[in-house]
Formats: C-alpha cells, sequence, structure tokens
C-alpha cells in the first residue's frame, strides 16, 4: 500500500500481510505529507528484500516506511516483518512523524532497529509495547540515529543556531529484543524517557 500527497487513511480491523517486495515499505508507504493511521489491523509476515533496488539503499521497513507523511498507530500490530540487509524490521522512518500511542510491534527483524529504525524527523511513543524483536548489529527494539531541529541565524555569532526536537519514549514496554549492541535500545540522538520499562533484553557486546 503507498499512500501520499495528502491522503489520509485509517485501519480499523483489516490486516496486510505477506506482500513481498524487492524495495521498501512493503505493508505501507507513507509518503509525501500523507497521513496513515492503525487500529486494530495487523501488519504481518512482510518485508523488503535485497534485489536490484540494494545498492540504492531501498530494503527498509519491512512493515511501513515513512518518509515525509505521518504515521499514527493507535493500536493493532506489526509482526514478523523484516527488512533483509536494511534497517527498520517493523516501522522505518527515514523523515516525517511517528506516533504510537498504543498497540504491539513484535517479531521483527532487521539490520539495525530490529522493530523501530527513526532516522530522522519527529517521533513520540506514548504506549504499546516493541517485544522479541532483533537486529543483527544495533538496537534490537529500537534505533534512534537523528531528531529533527528548527536553525536560527544569530548574527553576533554569525552561525546557525540549532534547536532539536527530542525523541520522546513513554510509557512503552521495551521487553525481549536482541542486539550485538543495545539489545533494547540503540540511542544516537537527544531522547527523552518517562514510565518506559526496558527489560529482559539482550546485547552480545
Amino acid at each position: 500500500c503507498v499512500f501520499r500527497r495528502r491522503r489520509h487513511i485509517c485501519i480499523r480491523g483489516r490486516n496486510i500481510y505477506d506482500p513481498y517486495s524487492s524495495y521498501f515499505g512493503r505493508g505501507v508507504w507513507v509518503a509525501s505529507d500523507a497521513s496513515f493511521t492503525l487500529w486494530r489491523g495487523k501488519i504481518r509476515n512482510v518485508w523488503a528484500n535485497t534485489s536490484s533496488y540494494a545498492s540504492s539503499g531501498y530494503y527498509n521497513g519491512g512493515g511501513v516506511y515513512v518518509t515525509g507523511g505521518k504515521f499514527i498507530m493507535n493500536g493493532g500490530s506489526i509482526s514478523k516483518a523484516t527488512s533483509y540487509k536494511g534497517n527498520g524490521g517493523g516501522v522505518y522512518v527515514d523523515s516525517g512523524e511517528f506516533i504510537m500511542n498504543g498497540g504491539t510491534i513484535t517479531g521483527c527483524k532487521a539490520v539495525n532497529g530490529g522493530a523501530v529504525y527513526f532516522r530522522t524527523g519527529k517521533i513520540t511513543l506514548n504506549g504499546g509495547a516493541i517485544t522479541n524483536s532483533k537486529a543483527t548489529e544495533n538496537g534490537g527494539g529500537v534505533y534512534i540515529n537523528s531528531v529533527s531541529a528548527s536553525s536560527v541565524w544569530d548574527s553576533s555569532s554569525r552561525n546557525y543556531i540549532y534547536t532539536y526536537v527530542p525523541a520522546a519514549i513513554n510509557n512503552v514496554a521495551i521487553t525481549g529484543n536482541s542486539a550485538v549492541i543495545g539489545g533494547g535500545m540503540y540511542v544516537n540522538a537527544p531522547t527523552t524517557l518517562n514510565g518506559t520499562a526496558i527489560t529482559g533484553n539482550t546485547a552480545t557486546e
């Protein structure tokens, strides 16, 4: 499914499953100012492969790929989603916004960010669970690479002053995930945690 250019889609009690692909976002691809809301549906057994597109990096986001749009997860589940040789087995955010208010992301696999890989943009996790996912490198549950920022020109220093919007992870259960580094989370950008349980995760280094 591809949603783009100001389309607003809501899925309640429907399933998306088994859509094999040669490139990114095989469950759902949210692009170009579109928004996608998942309530009670399931996205499962989906994956991004590494065919001729692999050299361009188009193998991220087995479940949901977000670039310039907004993905809101209020319930439902993303399960057994895989990015072969790519990042973000369950959800990959290249830009745009990901809000998770509930639901479960579980049993996903990728190189980095087994369940969720956040490259840049805005991420707010307010509830739900991220469980039993695996990264062959870093961030079995969640990998946060960068966050959005605004800039203001400072004439006195003749430099831009950047203000970053931290990733917010509140009241989320991150459990049973594994990776080489950061079994539960791998964080490389400003991030706030509030009431989040990160337990039972494993890392080999």
